[in-house]
């Protein structure tokens, strides 16, 4: 069982989540404007806190919690998608591969990949595969952004400052990063076996405004969930009474998606998570979208009802 050892670095700065989207029902949708700046999913070799870190002989293995989720869940990928493992010396690197994005769908998140019924095609329409999948990676950076509050009062800033931000005014979404170190294995010279280590770096969207017993503050990261189709759903007539429904179909038809995300947030030690059900304005029109409604779990709950462990 992996021991957490200690936060090696921690970076950036963490928003206050702005409860006002939690008012948007099916009945009164709230549009949202999209958003175009840029949102980081940086390499490892592209990092220079991870880089300070492999110097610093911080671990033995070296990667992030997107590519460690992909991992712990692949037996619930029906895609194809592409990692690769690099080793120099004693050191393991493990990243996802940036030859080709566009063919990478670890770049994107996927839509209905488990579902039995309305399984995406894989054409040029605005339901194909690889648009949905587009049109979901627009939605979720979008939301990340839109979400957090604009009261920089409330904004936590961590020890070190965001280490891929080129300067304070690039338009790009603030996060938080924790670089987490765990041991894997454990010395055994009798054996042949020495410590291993992997250190992952960890992404935290927001906080919840809330303090824990410790005066830390609680955590939440944020995901959205995107409708195309209003024959496999229906949230502006259901949403409003029966949330819990909309949301264990799209866990159903989007189980890969869904427990990368809920690894991520465990790895992350994200308390809470939050869900927006994004669908489209029109459903011809994959450019325009509406917020019907959001609703929070807490993660190490929903991992038990999941059954999902870092183990």
């Amino acid at each position: 069982m992996p021991v957490p050892l200690e936060n090696a670095r921690e970076c950036g700065e963490i928003s206050q989540y702005d409860t006002a989207w939690d008012k948007t029902q099916g009945k009164k949708p709230k549009q949202i404007k999209h958003f175009e700046g840029h949102t980081f999913e940086e390499s490892i070799y592209d990092d220079p806190v991870m880089i300070e870190l492999i110097e610093e002989n911080a671990a033995d293995i070296f990667t992030t919690d997107v590519v460690a989720a992909v991992l712990m869940c692949s037996t619930k990928s029906n895609y194809s998608w592409d990692l690769e493992i690099k080793k120099f010396g004693d050191k393991i690197f493990i990243d996802i591969r940036k030859d080709d994005p566009e063919q990478n769908i670890l770049f994107y998140p996927t839509v209905c990949e488990t579902a039995l019924d309305f399984q995406p095609l894989d054409d040029q329409t605005i339901n194909g595969i690889r648009q949905l999948m587009q049109e979901a990676k627009k939605i979720n950076d979008t939301w990340l952004n839109i979400c957090q509050s604009q009261n920089v009062a409330t904004t936590l800033q961590l020890e070190n400052d965001n280490p891929f931000l080129e300067d304070e005014d690039q338009v790009a979404t603030r996060v938080g990063y924790k670089y987490k170190v765990w041991k894997l294995q454990d010395e055994n010279k009798a054996a042949g076996l020495k410590e291993k280590k992997i250190c992952i770096r960890c992404s935290i969207h927001t906080h919840a405004g809330q303090e824990k017993e410790n005066g830390e503050k609680v955590f939440m990261n944020v995901f959205a969930l995107n409708e195309h189709n209003l024959q496999r759903s229906n949230w502006r007539g259901q949403i409003d009474n029966s949330v819990i429904t909309c949301l264990n179909k799209e866990v159903t038809d989007n189980s890969f998606k869904v427990s990368r995300w809920l690894i991520q947030s465990m790895l992350a030690d994200v308390e809470f998570m939050k869900f927006a059900f994004v669908s489209r304005k029109e459903m011809n029109d994959n450019k325009k979208h509406v917020i019907v409604g959001t609703h929070t779990v807490q993660t190490q709950s929903w991992a038990k009802q999941m059954n999902l462990s870092l183990n």
